[in-house]
């Protein structure tokens, strides 16, 4: 007779409440990679006697851009629940240290759109400028800038100007 091997298995895609389960699932969406799996083994081969538990984490790549290797690892722990969230942690880990590769291409694009931003700021400068300059010219000409009938001096006697 075998001995009765218990297995689990834990998804991301359905969701649930673990810790560092909602930030592997966000990382894996914003990276497009499919959603992790995780696997555990009940073992039974410490000289103790104790029960182990083998768990093996699988974070699926993607063949498709933007293309990302399988990260694949396992390890032991004395529970699932432990081993699960271990696994969660160091997946997280493992993901976040993979960028999705940057094309030239994009490369190219990025550094066009910053060139033509700067342009644009360039030539809005140059429009903030030419009006500061008018109105300066045209407050030295004495000319009502504020749209009033009424002109109000320089000066800092109010109580003499003229109303």
């Amino acid at each position: 007779m075998e001995p009765y091997v218990q297995t689990e298995t834990y998804d991301l895609e359905n969701g649930g409440s673990l810790v560092f389960e909602r930030d592997l699932y966000l990382v894996s969406e914003k990276l497009e990679r499919p959603p992790p799996q995780f696997h555990g083994v009940r073992i039974h081969n410490t000289p103790a006697g104790e029960q182990q538990w083998m768990i093996t984490a699988d974070l699926k790549g993607s063949s498709e851009p933007p293309i990302s290797e399988r990260i694949l690892f396992s390890f032991k722990a004395y529970s699932w629940v432990d081993g699960l969230a271990h696994a969660l942690q160091e997946g997280l880990a493992r993901a976040t240290r993979q960028r999705p590769p940057v094309t030239p291409l994009q490369r190219a694009k990025n550094v066009a759109t910053i060139n033509r931003l700067c342009e644009k700021i360039r030539t809005l400068e140059v429009t903030v400028r030419t009006q500061q300059d008018q109105i300066q010219e045209m407050e030295e000409d004495g000319e009502d800038i504020q749209g009033g009938d009424d002109f109000l001096s320089d000066d800092n006697d109010f109580e003499d100007d003229e109303f």
